[in-house]
């Protein structure tokens, strides 16, 4: 799967990197994936990359999709905490 941010707040340029994560059991990436048999879940954590602090930057918003180019999830916004949780 990867991120694709899909729009920025006000301020921010919007990027097109795509920020591929895989989910399996037990892992991790600079994408926090993390799964057990039950059920799986991600977080993707934006910062303000020219600041040296790495302040979380909220009102940016994400797809998911699947390797396959799939949309998975859209419109997941990025919170006060800069995150997004699925």
């Amino acid at each position: 799967y990867y991120f694709v941010e899909t729009s920025a707040p006000d301020g921010y340029q919007l990027s097109s990197k795509h920020y591929n994560f895989t989910v399996t059991s037990n892992s991790q990436s600079s994408v926090t994936v993390s799964a057990s048999d039950t059920e799986s879940s991600v977080v993707l954590t934006k910062t303000d990359s020219d600041s040296s602090s790495k302040n979380p930057v909220q009102g940016a918003t994400y797809s998911i999709y699947s390797k396959d180019g799939t949309e998975v999830a859209k419109d997941l916004t990025t919170d006060s905490n800069g995150q997004i949780n699925y």
